[in-house]
């Protein structure tokens, strides 16, 4: 693991940007899956900036999220189309924020 994804997760926070393709998603799904077994981390934050991409790899994510334990906050930044817009929206209600941009 890189230093600044170590010190990411270790403040509950994962990152999707680009397309949504299984190798990005596989990741994604792990990190959310240990940060449920993390007593101090209360919520996961995903920081989400996609054009879209795989729906079959984007629902294994939303489903992921939708179960987790822990509520994800999602905030979509920059792009968020096609299958980005929906995981953004799979966010725990009263958790999603999208920016102007």
């Amino acid at each position: 693991m890189e230093n600044s994804k170590e010190e990411l997760l270790k403040n509950g926070i994962v990152t999707i940007c680009g397309k949504i393709e299984i190798k990005k998603i596989e990741e994604i799904v792990q990190d959310i899956i240990y940060l449920n077994t993390v007593e101090k981390i209360e919520f996961i934050t995903l920081l989400l900036n996609s054009p879209g991409g795989s729906c079959n790899d984007g629902f294994m994510l939303v489903d992921v999220i939708e179960y987790s334990q822990k509520p994800v906050h999602i905030t979509g930044l920059g792009i968020c189309a096609s299958m980005g817009m929906i995981i953004l929206c799979s966010g725990h209600k009263g958790s999603r924020v999208i920016t102007k941009n």
